[in-house]
């Protein structure tokens, strides 16, 4: 199948539950937002959601932000879990969200992820696969992801706040017709532009998605 030929790591859809266990801290730096940038997306696997910290004590406050639902972001923070520094936005009052799941409005970002997305647009049709997500990008030919098809994605970036996904070797599909179903692990993003450039000099990532069997 034609498909086949020019798309690896395909994979069956799968079912994850759990919830991000991810400690955030005191914020060490905040520094204001764009206001032209300040609202965001969250960016998570469908129909779950992620965790809200109180960046004073470093503890969940026991409420989750929905993927998809919007915010308007105040401040960016520094802050620590462990001996690993992680930058948080503040969405008002002791209430803080890690970045790298919360998407800006015109934001350029790029980070690694190991999820499963799902394609859904109309049935019996698929989307394309482009060697890109920026601008001047081009249709990979022979290349089509089926509606109902699930993918392993290995990176996602987000293109003037419109997200893209990356199955591998530059095999990009438009985030408007996928949605994240599974997901164990993704970095902090790296920045380009629109953003407070202390975020765009922070590299690093780590294992912050709760797994059954682990903690």
């Amino acid at each position: 199948m034609m498909g086949k030929k020019k798309l690896w790591q395909w994979v069956k859809a799968g079912v994850m539950a759990g919830t991000i266990l991810m400690g955030f801290a005191v914020a060490q730096k905040a520094q204001a937002v764009d206001a032209a940038t300040n609202v965001g997306t969250v960016n998570y696997v469908q129909g779950q959601g992620v965790s809200v910290y109180d960046n004073l004590s470093g503890k969940k406050t026991g409420k989750y932000l929905k993927t998809g639902s919007k915010w308007t972001v105040q401040y960016t923070g520094l802050g620590n879990y462990g001996k690993v520094f992680a930058w948080g936005f503040n969405l008002g009052g002791n209430q803080w969200v890690l970045n790298r799941y919360l998407d800006l409005r015109y934001e350029n970002s790029t980070q690694t992820v190991n999820s499963v997305v799902k394609i859904h647009y109309v049935p019996g049709y698929g989307i394309a696969v482009w060697n890109s997500p920026k601008s001047g990008h081009h249709v990979i030919k022979h290349a089509l992801l089926k509606h109902g098809t699930s993918w392993k994605a290995v990176s996602r970036a987000v293109v003037n706040g419109h997200v893209w996904y990356n199955l591998g070797r530059n095999q990009w599909l438009d985030g408007s017709y996928a949605n994240i179903t599974r997901e164990t692990s993704r970095s902090d993003k790296s920045y380009d532009g629109r953003i407070p450039a202390n975020i765009a000099s922070l590299t690093g990532g780590y294992d912050n998605v709760w797994t059954p069997g682990k903690k």
